[in-house]
């Protein structure tokens, strides 16, 4: 249920603590945050070890099972985690092991909050979500700098196709319009005010998604289709 929040006298919305990250999270300030969940698929290779290579998904224990490994723990993770602990693991085999890992696909039901927010991350939904929700869990706006009145949300739609929806979160937080539900692949992005080109600063916002995970489960991080969107009015 939406908790009752006052607007301030510069008309920004402030998003109660209580809707901040679970007890116990641990996100840097505007550092992407993204951990495997189960049912996610991931590629693993070892530099000069062909044979290594692999491309797995998380089992319903939490692990994947690498050549020569056994089992390994990886659901909760982050890809360096698991890079750092494969590389370790594989020590016992061979002479400084040098070990990649991409997000191949993404089967939990997630959305990706970026922009000015003060703990971009992959959110996991855990039934219906409002972007207000979302937005607290990764920490709620960077009051100084979050345009509050133009949030994007990019959408995959059912032909495969980006749209744009864009969102008054003040007014959705004052009551003066509906609030909106967010859905499963959405990326949000909070644009800082007086960006004159939302599509330049969600390019940005989007390099660290792009450099681990790429386009898995829906994830709009293809600048073409940045670029169509922006011909959308703002």
């Amino acid at each position: 249920m939406e908790q009752p929040v006052a607007a301030t006298p510069s008309g920004t919305v402030t998003i109660p603590s209580t809707y901040g990250p679970p007890t116990g999270a641990t996100f840097a300030p505007g550092q992407f945050h993204f951990a495997f969940q189960v049912g996610d698929e991931l590629a693993v290779s070892v530099w000069k070890e062909k044979d290594l290579d692999t491309t797995q998904r998380i089992q319903r224990d939490g692990t994947i099972s690498p050549m020569l490994m056994g089992t390994v723990p990886v659901a909760g993770k982050t890809v360096d985690q698991v890079r750092a602990d494969l590389e370790q693991r594989y020590t016992e085999y061979l002479r400084e092991p040098k070990v990649s890992v991409r997000v191949v696909s993404i089967h939990s039901e997630r959305v990706f909050v970026l922009g000015e927010v003060k703990a971009p991350a992959a959110i996991t939904l855990n039934g219906p979500t409002t972007l207000t929700q979302a937005l607290s869990q990764a920490g709620g706006f960077n009051q100084e700098f979050a345009d509050q009145g133009r949030v994007r949300i990019v959408r995959t739609g059912p032909d495969g196709r980006p749209t744009l929806i864009t969102a008054n979160v003040a007014a959705m937080l004052t009551g003066r319009t509906p609030i909106v539900q967010v859905m499963p692949g959405d990326v949000v992005y909070v644009p800082p005010t007086g960006l004159a080109s939302w599509s330049r600063g969600l390019t940005q916002a989007l390099g660290p998604i792009a450099s681990i995970i790429g386009t898995a489960g829906g994830v709009v991080t293809s600048y073409a289709a940045i670029k169509a969107l922006d011909n959308s009015n703002d």
